[in-house]
């Protein structure tokens, strides 16, 4: 921490650094007793589970940095609680195709280093002041002690104003459960497009009464993708079970072997 304090303190880069930590309430316990999730946000579908994806960080950096325009991953929501300094936030609702200064190579996953995503400063300085009044971003400053949500599917960007530190979490609620949704169904079916894939076990147990473990380390698999489903499904059949039909046809209840039974 003193290493990164001390570049604070020295850089003069262009893109400084932006810090998430994922592991601060298992490195420091303590930090699990100084913040309490705001009462609009407790709903969280994979709470139940005894292990899940990385889903809070305390998040660090300088000014100058910050994250180009990008939606949080499967479609969850966020909310980001302000600590110390300022952000810049930027936010395009999910009608939107691509922000302004983006194009489909560049938010593609297996984008090159040709098509990188414009960082924020660069993208304020050569994109936004040619945007047309109609088409600019919803904007606000985020102060100390303010809580910023991000919604389902909306594009946003930050730039750090000053040094600043923050704690955010992602969630996955009843809000949000159908575009989550649709969102595995998407990536599970790229993969079972995909003729080099390694075949998969599936005979394993699908008890819809017992919440399976996620392990962190194998987002973007079809294994993990089945399992997130899977897991989502059983929470929505007990708390929402009008969920289930919102989500899935009757055919897609039958492709994903979804069992409305309870």
């Amino acid at each position: 921490l003193s290493e990164y304090f001390y570049y604070v303190n020295n850089n003069n880069d262009t893109n400084p650094l932006y810090i998430f930590d994922p592991k601060f309430c298992k490195t420091n316990t303590k930090f699990n007793e100084d913040y309490q999730v705001p009462i609009y946000f407790q709903e969280d579908f994979l709470s139940t589970l005894s292990k899940r994806p990385f889903h809070k960080w305390i998040v660090m950096g300088t000014a100058k940095s910050g994250t180009a325009f990008h939606i949080d991953p499967l479609a969850s929501s966020a909310w980001n609680a302000l600590i110390k300094g300022r952000k810049r936030w930027a936010l395009y609702p999910p009608t939107l195709h691509i922000p302004p200064g983006l194009n489909s190579k560049m938010v593609d996953d297996q984008f090159d280093d040709e098509e990188r995503l414009p960082e924020p400063l660069k993208w304020y300085l050569d994109f936004f002041p040619f945007i047309d009044s109609g088409a600019r971003p919803i904007e606000c400053i985020q102060r100390p002690g303010e809580i910023i949500y991000v919604p389902s599917g909306w594009w946003h960007s930050v730039l750090n104003l000053d040094q600043t530190i923050a704690v955010t979490e992602n969630f996955i609620d009843r809000f949000n459960f159908v575009q989550v949704c649709n969102r595995l169904k998407h990536e599970i079916d790229k993969y079972e497009d995909d003729s080099d894939e390694e075949n998969e076990n599936e005979n394993q147990s699908q008890n819809e009464n017992q919440n399976e473990n996620i392990d962190s380390e194998l987002i973007g698999s079809k294994c993990f993708d089945k399992k997130l489903l899977r897991s989502l499904v059983n929470v929505a059949k007990k708390q929402y079970p009008f969920l289930i039909q919102e989500a899935f046809t009757i055919e897609e209840q039958k492709k994903y072997k979804i069992n409305q039974q309870i």
